[in-house]
C-alpha cells in the first residue's frame, strides 16, 4: 500500500456521509484557517489567538465546536493505517458528505487547537452557558 499512497497524486479519503453537522464544521474549519494563516509563523499569546479564533463570530459557536469535535470522532481518524495515508500521500484531501477540506488545512486547524489547548473551549460564554 505504500507503493499506492506514495505514488498517487492525490489521496481522496472519504468520512463518510454528512451528518452531526459536518458541513458546518468543515467550514468553520476553512474560515478559522483563514485567520490562522497570516499569524501561524508569529509569536502570539494563547489568549490572544484563541480570541482570533473566536473572532471568526459563528452564529451559535456550541453547535459549531460539536460539530467540529463530531467530525475527528468519525471512524477513520481511529484507524491505523490512516498514518501511512497521510505521511506517504503528497496530496490529501478530506471529503465528508458534499464537502471536502485539504489535509493542510485540517492540520493547520488541528496544530492550533492544540497549541491553544482546552481554553478555547471556555473562551466563549456561549460554550458553557449550558
Amino acid at each position: 500500500m505504500d507503493t499506492i499512497y506514495s505514488s498517487a497524486r492525490c489521496v481522496l479519503v472519504w468520512l463518510g456521509l454528512a451528518g452531526d453537522e459536518s458541513d458546518l464544521a468543515i467550514q468553520a474549519i476553512e474560515d478559522m484557517v483563514q485567520v490562522i494563516e497570516p499569524v501561524k509563523y508569529q509569536i502570539i499569546s494563547k489568549q490572544d489567538f484563541s480570541d482570533l479564533l473566536l473572532s471568526t463570530n459563528q452564529a451559535d459557536a456550541l453547535t459549531t465546536w460539536s460539530s467540529i469535535f463530531k467530525l475527528y470522532y468519525r471512524p477513520w481518524f481511529r484507524r491505523l493505517w490512516i498514518i501511512q495515508e497521510t505521511v506517504l500521500a503528497r496530496e490529501l484531501t478530506l471529503i465528508c458528505g458534499d464537502m471536502q477540506i485539504s489535509w493542510d488545512s485540517f492540520m493547520t486547524f488541528t496544530n492550533a487547537i492544540m497549541t491553544i489547548g482546552p481554553s478555547i473551549l471556555f473562551a466563549s460564554p456561549s460554550l458553557y452557558s449550558l
